[in-house]
């Protein structure tokens, strides 16, 4: 569901590019969650200031609405053997036939890619085989003899981003880190990290308020951390985003119109919430798959305020958020929290753009 590409100027990855020091990104989250800090960006006029998380509920007022993304990890990524004895990595993307419990085949991400070739077999560390069924561009079908579900539960873990690079790896705490206070419905390959920052404390002064908070779902997919194509980088609108699954229910309908009726903002928590709401807007349905691209230039029609972690340079998520508050004011705002060594990605400070 990418917009219409009109007649005018290309709109090249390059712009869309900034320097991090690799001591910024953020390798684990700060505890408790909601004493990360919050850089607060006007959209309209581009200045920003400097507070905590915690004090959320102050920033906001009464008769906003918040929705969230209800969406859970599942321990997606598997390490097999190959038939050399070598081994490789699996992360599963989604179900081909069935639903996340019952399915046996499933598409995935595998690593070395090359050397999984159509009829092979990979092993769990148990010997449970795995068919190689066909590869999909930069995926891999794979057939399992019983539900996948029970073999990640046993043996899988949460698929961290590549970018937290620890000597000790997956930690324990992790298990509850990576996931939000909101999650619920399983299915996604990686958190809604916006949410990360929401503690009990955050949402019961947002309620004392008067600052309703609803839910959504989307399974977060690979399209959250595949990079734009090199081929699409003089031209980053050709490029397709990976179909994710989304749901809103009709509780949270109501408190969208409810809210525009009453004049109050509606709040999304993270891209993966903007997405949704947005591609709601576009087709009406409520349910469905969304490959919707956002890159500066779309026009939103439900969002009015965002709640986002800070994004990979040159990732469709920093073309997201530059689309709502505007490249020029997003970057000036991104060097001006690197300037105060806030921390950046999945485990990161968070931006409110408003």
């Amino acid at each position: 569901m990418n917009q219409k590409l009109h007649d005018e100027v290309a709109l090249p990855l390059s712009e869309f590019r900034y320097d991090l020091p690799e001591h910024l990104i953020a390798q684990k989250p700060v505890e408790p969650r909601d004493q990360s800090r919050l850089l607060v960006l006007d959209k309209r006029s581009g200045d920003f200031e400097h507070r905590h998380f915690m004090h959320i509920s102050e920033i906001l007022d009464p008769g906003d609405l918040i929705i969230n993304n209800k969406t859970k990890v599942f321990p997606a990524r598997l390490n097999v053997f190959r038939p050399s004895g070598k081994e490789a990595e699996l992360c599963f993307i989604e179900p081909i036939e069935g639903d996340y419990k019952t399915s046996q085949l499933w598409r995935a991400l595998g690593r070395p890619a090359k050397s999984m070739k159509k009829g092979g077999l990979l092993t769990t560390c148990a010997g449970d085989a795995l068919e190689v069924v066909s590869r999909e561009g930069e995926f891999v079908v794979l057939r399992t003899q019983e539900p996948l579900m029970n073999l990640l539960k046993k043996y899988g873990d949460l698929p961290l981003p590549p970018y937290i690079k620890r000597p000790s790896g997956l930690e324990e705490s992790d298990q509850n880190s990576y996931q939000t206070l909101f999650a619920e419905d399983e299915g996604a390959v990686a958190a809604p990290t916006a949410g990360l920052h929401f503690s009990k404390d955050v949402c019961r002064a947002l309620t004392e308020k008067q600052i309703a908070m609803e839910s959504i779902t989307l399974h977060v997919g690979p399209g959250t951390f595949l990079p734009i194509r090199r081929e699409n980088k003089d031209d980053v609108r050709a490029h397709q985003m990976h179909a994710e699954y989304y749901k809103i229910p009709e509780k949270t309908l109501e408190a969208i119109r409810q809210t525009q009726q009453q004049g109050g903002k509606v709040v999304a928590v993270g891209t993966t919430t903007v997405r949704t709401l947005e591609s709601w807007a576009l087709t009406q349905k409520v349910e469905g798959y969304s490959e919707l691209f956002i890159y500066p230039g779309f026009e939103f029609r439900v969002v009015d305020a965002m709640i986002t972690n800070f994004h990979l340079p040159e990732s469709t998520l920093l073309l997201l958020v530059s689309a709502f508050a505007g490249r020029d004011s997003v970057l000036n705002a991104y060097e001006e929290a690197k300037k105060q060594e806030y921390r950046f990605f999945s485990y990161g400070d968070a931006m409110l753009m408003a």
